[in-house]
């Protein structure tokens, strides 16, 4: 029986406003945690808010968390599941 290994990428809001973490856990065939990482919180600037706008949560996503904890997991799994649709990109 081949083990798989299933990636769960997040992006999460922390109680401070306007702060994010990203987390990516990779869990083996039987959902036991194998590898977890997070980032640091990432606070929006205004600037950012003006220029991104709707797409904030994206360039967050994707660019400041979601690009380098995938580059930085070394179990690199079978399957990704994202938390938001624009995870996918």
């Amino acid at each position: 029986m081949k083990k798989t290994k299933t990636g769960f990428l997040s992006l999460y809001e922390t109680e401070a406003e306007d702060n994010y973490v990203g987390t990516y856990l990779v869990a083996d065939s039987f959902g036991i945690p194998i590898e977890f990482k997070c980032t640091q919180a990432v606070k929006s600037s205004p600037i950012q808010k003006a220029l991104y706008g709707e797409r904030l949560l994206p360039y967050i996503g994707i660019e400041l968390c979601g690009a380098p904890l995938v580059k930085a997991i070394t179990h690199q799994p079978d399957v990704i599941f994202v938390h938001e649709e624009y995870m996918l990109s």
